[in-house]
């Protein structure tokens, strides 16, 4: 196997067991989760593949290794952060307002874990565009700033397939040989220079 097969395969081989690991919860099987959850964990030791951090701390149980889906096979609950067993113990600095969390309960395994309540909402970036317009007045230009929306790039179906042809392998390497011909054509053609060069 070469590289490039061999980071195919690589791949394709995590991509496939993380798929796995999400279709397992309608099974119900908790030793199925966890074992492909813990075959799915050494594989990205063992390729020394680094994980976003919600894959490894937030999406999968840290006891059993399924899902967490809510309402399905987890229970999930906005509590306080010192808040335990229905007991509230307030921190004496933030007795006004004691700190939120959220408590992912399985079902499976029935164990509970705790996560940080974010509340930041991102706010989208607005550009200023400055345009000068003449007055009715004619002569004198007076300023008006228009607000413009970021624009994602919106690709249809059509474009992203007719990206993925160009960019296949046996396309690349006929724009290729195309190229080729074209340039012996140019050298062949019967110039004193060309035949000077040959």
């Amino acid at each position: 196997m070469n590289k490039d097969q061999a980071e195919k395969y690589r791949e394709r081989n995590l991509r496939h067991k993380y798929n796995i690991l999400h279709v397992l919860p309608t099974l119900k099987s908790k030793a199925l989760s966890g074992l492909y959850y813990k075959n799915f964990h050494n594989s990205v030791k063992r390729y020394q593949i680094t994980l976003p951090e919600q894959l490894m701390n937030g999406k999968f149980c840290s006891h059993c290794g399924c899902v967490y889906v809510p309402n399905f096979n987890s229970m999930l609950q906005v509590t306080t952060g010192t808040e335990q067993n229905g007991v509230v113990e307030l921190n004496v600095e933030r007795a006004q307002a004691p700190e939120k969390c959220i408590s992912v309960s399985c079902l499976n395994c029935k164990s509970s874990t705790l996560f940080d309540w974010k509340s930041e909402l991102v706010e989208p970036v607005v550009e200023r565009d400055v345009k000068f317009a003449a007055d009715s007045a004619g002569n004198r230009n007076v300023s008006h700033i228009v607000d413009k929306a970021p624009r994602a790039k919106i690709s249809s179906g059509k474009d992203r397939s007719k990206k993925r042809k160009s960019n296949s392998l046996t396309n690349l390497l006929s724009k290729r040989n195309q190229e080729k011909r074209l340039e012996k054509k140019r050298n062949s053609s019967l110039s004193l220079d060309s035949f000077m060069k040959s």
